[in-house]
């Protein structure tokens, strides 16, 4: 399945870094990720719904749970080729290239639907949750994670904090929705929503540290149309990043889920 994408992702994919990025960035947070797809039963013969292939590391992990001998697989879809042609021939994984907001999958087609960081990149996040919810199964999942700001913004640290209030005010895209994302999710049909958050410290010199460093460098434009940092202070900030020494909360990560009625 192709089709022609209407608009490209906020962060520019040729900005130099962004394959090692999106690699850290899974290296990151797949172990908590697909730690909650188990609890919510993945395994064998399901079929999922991967929304945003990044480095394509969730995607594989996935199938290697779904596939195989088990039958199930897993849909990798992204508006970006170059992303999706990262998993093309990839074991029990079919990838696809499409834009969710315009294109469909057929009703009741996954056991499993999965989404993270992307939905703040979309205008009208709730009416995409809501295209979503006809592709489950009775019984699937839903399983959002997105960001949230405010622990950092708060750092007594002026210059931490005030880069994390750039990112809220970015009107690229929205790095607070998983503050609303609970309340969006409860208004979809679904039951059995649930949602947890979690924190994790930025420490210098790490590679969690290293892809704040990375990801200040894709969006420092923006950063800095904001007014609320200069780029002399995030050359300062990335500097930081790199040494031992620095410690400050991370974003928090908001995952919610929800599942489709059997009736």
């Amino acid at each position: 399945m192709r089709c022609e994408p209407s608009t490209d992702y906020v962060i520019p994919s040729d900005w130099g870094g962004e394959d090692e990025r999106l690699r850290l960035l899974g290296e990151w947070r797949d172990p908590i990720t697909l730690a909650r797809m188990e609890r919510l039963g993945l395994g064998p013969g399901w079929r999922c719904l991967e929304v945003g292939v990044g480095s394509g590391l969730t995607a594989r992990a996935m199938a290697a749970r779904v596939g195989g001998g088990g039958g199930g697989r897993v849909t990798a879809a992204d508006i970006n080729a170059a992303f999706v042609a990262r998993l093309e021939g990839a074991p029990d994984i079919d990838a696809v290239q499409c834009d969710i907001r315009i294109d469909d999958f057929p009703a009741g087609s996954f056991d499993l639907i999965h989404t993270r960081l992307v939905l703040e990149h979309l205008p009208d996040p709730a009416a995409v949750m809501r295209r979503m919810v006809e592709w489950l199964a009775p019984g699937g999942w839903l399983l959002f994670e997105e960001p949230d700001t405010a622990q950092g913004a708060v750092s007594p640290d002026d210059l931490w904090a005030r880069h994390m209030q750039a990112y809220a005010a970015d009107p690229g895209y929205d790095c607070n929705y998983g503050r609303r994302l609970p309340a969006d999710v409860a208004r979809l049909g679904v039951v059995a929503v649930d949602a947890e958050m979690d924190t994790a410290m930025v420490r210098g010199g790490t590679d969690l540290a290293r892809w704040y460093a990375m990801t200040i460098e894709a969006v420092r434009p923006g950063l800095v149309s904001t007014g609320r940092i200069t780029a002399a202070e995030l050359d300062e900030l990335a500097a930081r990043l790199g040494r031992p020494g620095l410690l400050e909360p991370g974003m928090t990560f908001v995952a919610v889920w929800g599942r489709q009625p059997t009736g």
